[in-house]
């Protein structure tokens, strides 16, 4: 794009100055189209802009005198004619795009008036270079003039004209006034406002200011390095390849502008330009940059996936102000809520990636709230296969260890997610070329630049203040069309930046500056209405002011009677100069103003006028916004702000002495607790609120605690090994019975009765009570027809049916919660699924449902303690033992789950097990027990004792007496579920008349279960009875039923111990041919067995066992 001349058709032999109005227009994504598309296509699409471009400024009688590609250049004699050529163009321009999709004309269109010199074929002046300068910063479809066109062409029908601000442009030492042209019906006030934007065009419509999101209102110098990466990232995003980039430095150092400058270059790319921006005032409100950013996104987003977003991520409602449509309830469960949200919200994104590459710029993230962070990173995890650019601003001097963020970078660059460049200050040549630039002008005193780049050390906003600040003091100067300066000697230099904004906004009128004070109370931003709320001034005296302070550039528009200090920083000297009397009036005052807006938006304010009332000191008035701040942070899953919040109120509350408040802060801030499965934290605090609520005498507010204590009793003793955390729940959930009888809270009756469900596995004896709790519940549920109750009391009481009515309670409940979206319950429901298919003898569909599971407790947040090691049992009892052991590594078995090791030990004494590793697991097996004792679970310390009761068994080193004492050890042992170990050691002491009635009675009882492996199991024991029991004939019949219901349900490994069984049966019977069958049929079972077997050792030891090798022997 040229600076200063363009051809003008026929040669002239003298010069001229003329006035004339310049044109630039600029195809948008051209590169981008190139790349994706081919030249062939390329061409096709200048070819037709240069047609349009031709047709319409000829029929307003200009001139095309520059046509290069994607770039034309054209001249008026009339400021009105140009105007209106530059409303056909665009219009022409979507016509074009409508008719033919495949070649976007996407064109931004630039004008200036003034004037310029004609030299031969050329034109040469500073109107061509403004001209150039609006349409770079043009959006697609848009066209910026300058004041000077608008002056000039007057009102003119069918076009109106918009403020968009002030911009500082190359080669221009005074701020630009940059105007928005548009269309508008004929009859509009043409001079009025722009019209409302439609979805198509908001993107297009930006503000101009130092922030992100906006025209840029200064220069970008010496960033040549950092610009090259950036437009390598943002090419490696258009690809397809995801990318999160960060940009760290100091406050002041250019970091915003850098990122104005990527988001030019994506808009003009064809990117959907998304943004949001963080405060230090509303650093408290959840999701707050993601607010806008979505909002947009929302608005802007191609029409099917608009209209899609209420069917498939009806969830991302919750954080639009303005969803118009039904937002789904959230369930009971913080932390699933939230992963349901920020699933949503990625799936949203990708959806707009999918159609058109996306770019969410979020700025001053060192402000941002946990929530954001939190969801940065999932979108970071999530996207790196879309077209979406994250890119974000911090300053990294006020990140410490401690601060959020990071955390959130630390965790992000160990997955080698994050892209982070640093931005260094400016060398002296940036200095000196930021200089020129501001001025206008190259040849600047080395004097000057070296005493200037020596007060602010390159930092480019200190630098653009102080010079702005000795031009406003008249040290630098224009004296015949050049800059000049006094004596340095005789220059006063600010020490600091602050300083300097501090001598700057001295220069302003007393009122002036009394005024910005009372705005710095409202934060970096404010609106009119806010600021007159804040004294008696009249509406005059407050709009002289901020014009008096937009002049300067320290205030600007950032909207409909909205405004903001150029910088954080002018916003905090502001604010310490105010004394601290007239602080607390004035947040007294913002905060009764925001008293008085409608509930509804009052609500969204609630962290805002809790903070305003706390620093006015009123703090019995800041205490109900506290506590709704709370609940609002909740209500969309900002767990971390939400506890904040609590915790604030609580502070607030007993330092008031607000007795009642502070018992129901405190269990609102337990339940917070338990959602995100912090127990002790949630035992805390219900401990605290119930005592609260005995001494105020609430028995229904009482009751709520006890069922409160009793659950996060439970939630700690999942993993409590020093403390009997689950007797404590079990003695609460009964006290909170006998109060709800007493109260006849039906409800609250239920939540006890289900809260015994898990009281088996610590009590064996209680099986029988929590079945008949679990009814009760049930019939009580139903009689009150609460749905959340019935599905309650339905999940804990569906497996207690046989397998076919099981089963189709279960499939129903499934969809049921599927509808619903209550992927809590439908994680606990997969749980039960994943046992009963276990013990069913399902094993590929346990496989299946710990897949899911595990995948669903991603989504929820939850740890998927036990379902790895769960899975691994299914594949042993298929024969696939590497996928077994991969399982068992996956377990959650950290430090911080002491269940999860004792399930991984529990597992891995199995697979040594299956392995014929008897030794091995006996020893393993010892330890599971120990675990199991001290986690306090009976059911697992049972089991442990049953395996390694077999283990020891089957290694064949016990004696009488140690098989004696291993049949006493079993005893008090779960006697029903360990009949058939039980057997097999009476089996072992030769009496097998005891052991066949011991089998029989566990083929019994595990059949009316539906419990196929335990039948198969105590099948084989029966008919080793029978064998020796010399009853061949019976133990062969008794052999060849358990082996077909191990073919039936695919358990290989037991396939194989039946084949070898029969064959000793048909050896006894003299049948050697069928013997020979059966043990080439387990051979060979056998050896595919073995070659399964990820460790070698691993499986020479298996196929050298007696049992393995006696078939191996016996079928070569």
């Amino acid at each position: 794009m040229s600076d200063g001349s363009r051809s003008a058709g026929p040669p002239h032999e003298t010069q001229a100055t003329l006035v004339r109005t310049f044109l630039f227009a600029d195809i948008r994504g051209y590169t981008r189209f190139t790349q994706e598309f081919g030249d062939e296509a390329a061409a096709r699409l200048t070819t037709k802009f240069g047609v349009v471009a031709n047709e319409c400024v000829s029929a307003r009688e200009g001139q095309i005198i520059g046509l290069q590609g994607d770039e034309a250049v054209a001249v008026f004699g009339s400021a009105r004619q140009a105007l209106r050529a530059a409303i056909d163009l665009q219009k022409r321009f979507a016509d074009e795009c409508t008719l033919d999709p495949s070649l976007p004309l996407l064109v931004g269109v630039g004008l200036d008036t003034g004037e310029a010199v004609q030299v031969a074929d050329s034109f040469i002046g500073a109107a061509l270079n403004l001209a150039a300068r609006l349409c770079k910063l043009a959006g697609p479809q848009e066209v910026l003039a300058s004041e000077g066109v608008v002056h000039v062409a007057r009102k003119l029908d069918g076009i109106a004209y918009a403020e968009r601000g002030f911009a500082q442009l190359k080669g221009f030492a005074q701020p630009v006034r940059i105007i928005h042209v548009v269309p508008v019906a004929d009859g509009a006030n043409a001079g009025g406002q722009a019209p409302a934007l439609t979805a198509r065009t908001v993107e297009a419509t930006l503000p101009i200011g130092a922030f992100l999101g906006a025209l840029p209102s200064s220069l970008l110098v010496a960033r040549e390095p950092e610009m090259q990466r950036l437009f390598a990232l943002e090419d490696a995003v258009a690809s397809g390849n995801g990318r999160l980039v960060l940009l760290a430095g100091e406050a002041g150092v250019g970091k915003t502008r850098l990122a104005q400058e990527v988001m030019l270059s994506a808009r003009n790319r064809g990117f959907l330009i998304a943004t949001g921006r963080c405060y230090e005032l509303h650093q408290s409100v959840p999701f707050y940059p993601f607010l806008d950013a979505l909002a947009t996104a929302y608005n802007s987003c191609p029409p099917a996936v608009h209209n899609a977003v209420p069917v498939r991520w009806p969830h991302v409602g919750r954080l639009l102000s303005d969803a118009g449509f039904e937002i789904p309830p959230p369930g009971p469960n913080s932390q699933e809520e939230q992963q349901r949200l920020f699933r949503a919200i990625t799936g949203f994104l990708q959806a707009i990636a999918a159609e058109m590459p996306v770019a969410l710029l979020l700025d001053d993230l060192h402000w941002a709230d946990g929530a954001s962070l939190e969801l940065l990173q999932h979108l970071a995890r999530h996207t790196r296969a879309d077209r979406i650019l994250l890119l974000g601003s911090y300053r990294d001097v006020e990140v410490s260890r401690r601060h959020p963020l990071e955390a959130a970078l630390r965790e992000l660059a160990r997955e080698e997610l994050l892209e982070r460049i640093g931005i260094r200050r400016l060398a002296a040549r940036g200095t000196s070329e930021l200089i020129a630039d501001i001025l206008g002008e190259r040849n600047v005193s080395v004097q000057l630049v070296d005493l200037i780049h020596q007060r602010t050390e390159g930092n480019p906003f200190f630098v653009q203040h102080l010079l702005r600040f000795l031009v406003e003091r008249g040290d630098v100067y224009q004296a015949e069309g050049h800059w000049a300066e006094r004596g340095l000697a005789k220059i006063e230099v600010p020490e600091s930046v602050r300083s300097v904004i501090g001598q700057r906004l001295a220069r302003l009128s007393e009122s002036t500056q009394e005024i910005l004070q009372d705005a710095s109370v409202l934060g970096q931003t404010f609106g009119f209405d806010g600021l007159s709320q804040l004294g008696d001034r009249r509406e005059e005296q407050l709009e002289a002011a901020l014009e008096e302070a937009g002049s300067t550039g320290l205030v600007r528009e950032a909207g409909t009677d909205t405004y903001a200090f150029d910088h954080a920083l002018t916003q905090q000297v502001l604010y310490t100069e105010v004394p601290g009397r007239r602080k607390r009036r004035l947040h007294l005052a913002a905060a009764e103003g925001l008293e008085r807006l409608p509930q509804e938006s009052r609500a969204r304010h609630s962290a805002e006028l809790a903070w305003h009332f706390l620093e006015a000191a009123a703090e019995d008035r800041a205490l109900p916004y506290a506590i709704a701040a709370g609940d609002e942070a909740k209500a969309v899953f900002a767990n971390r702000e939400a506890e904040r919040h609590y915790t604030n109120a609580l502070e607030i509350a007993e330092h008031v002495g607000d007795q009642l408040r502070q018992g129901q802060i405190l269990a609102r801030r337990a339940r917070l607790f338990l959602g995100m499965f912090e127990g002790k934290s949630a035992l805390k605090d219900y401990e605290r609120s119930l005592e609260s609520s005995r001494r105020q005498g609430d028995r229904e507010q009482e009751l709520a605690g006890l069922l409160g204590v009793a659950e996060a009793s439970y939630v700690v003793a999942l993993d409590e090994t020093e403390r009997d955390q689950i007797s404590r729940c079990r003695e609460t959930y009964e006290a909170a019975y006998a109060l709800a009888q007493e109260l006849n809270d039906q409800r609250a009756m239920v939540r006890a009765l289900v809260g015994t469900r898990w009281f088996a596995d610590f009590w064996p004896e209680y099986r029988e009570r929590a079945r008949g709790n679990l009814e009760e519940a049930l019939t009580i549920s139903r009689h009150i027809g609460d749905e959340d109750l019935i599905i309650d009391s339905e999940i804990n009481t569906w497996r207690s049916r046989r397998r076919p009515e099981a089963e189709a309670i279960s499939a129903r409940l499934a969809g049921r919660l599927r509808e619903r979206g209550d992927l809590q319950r439908l994680n606990a429901l997969h749980f039960d699924m994943l046992w009963a298919n276990l013990l069913w003898g399902n094993f590929r569909r346990a496989a299946e449902i710990c897949d899911a599971a595990v995948k669903l407790a991603d989504e929820i947040g939850a740890p998927p303690v036990q379902y790895h090691t769960l899975k691994a049992l299914a594949l042993l009892q298929l024969g696939d033992y590497a996928d077994a052991r991969d399982a068992l590594q996956r377990e959650v078995a950290d430090e911080a789950h002491p269940f999860g090791q004792a399930m991984q030990a529990l597992g891995l004494g199995i697979y040594s097990l299956e392995l014929l590793d008897y030794d091995k697991a006996a020893r393993v097996f010892d330890d599971v027990v120990r675990r199991a004792g001290r986690l306090q679970r009976a059911w697992m310390q049972n089991w442990g004792k049953r395996l390694r009761a077999r283990a020891l068994l089957r290694s064949g080193t016990l004696d009488t007496a140690g098989l004696t004492q291993a049949w006493h050890d079993l005893q008090g042992v779960d006697a029903e579920r360990a009949r058939t170990v039980t057997a097999e050691i009476l089996l072992a002491l030769g009496q097998p008349d005891q052991a066949l009635v011991q089998a029989a009675e566990a083929v019994r009882e595990a059949g009316e279960r539906d419990w196929t492996p335990e039948v198969i199991a105590a099948l084989e024991i029966q008919s080793l009875a029978l064998l020796e029991m010399d009853r061949p004939e019976e133990a062969l019949t008794v052999a060849s039923d358990a082996l077909q219901q191990a073919e039936a349900i695919g358990a290989r490994p037991m396939v194989w111990r039946l084949q070898a069984l029969r064959a000793r049966i048909q050896r006894r019977l003299n049948d050697q041919e069928a013997a020979r069958l059966s043990l080439v049929k387990a051979g060979e079972i056998v050896r595919a067995l073995g070659a399964s077997i990820p460790d070698p050792e691993d499986e020479q030891r298996f196929l050298k066992s007696p049992e393995a090798s006696s078939v191996l022997v016996g079928a070569p």
